[in-house]
């Protein structure tokens, strides 16, 4: 799991999982990410540009805050 802002956080898991908050965890969002893979961990090092990596050497970028993968 990991936050950009206060408001904004993502989470990853099984079957590709990614989920989006924008209410500080009140509700999340699945995100598509294109893979069926196990995801393991998310991390943003801007409010855009972030991301994910899981199993088999799965590594997926987003350069617009999550909107796509």
């Amino acid at each position: 799991m990991f936050f950009t802002s206060y408001d904004i956080g993502y989470a990853v898991g099984g079957s590709g999982l990614i989920l989006k908050t924008v209410d500080g965890g009140g509700h999340w969002v699945a995100q598509t990410s294109g893979t069926t893979r196990t995801l393991f961990s998310v991390h943003f090092p801007t409010v855009n540009v972030g991301y994910a990596v899981g199993e088999q050497g799965t590594i997926l970028k987003t350069v617009n805050g999550g909107d796509t993968w």
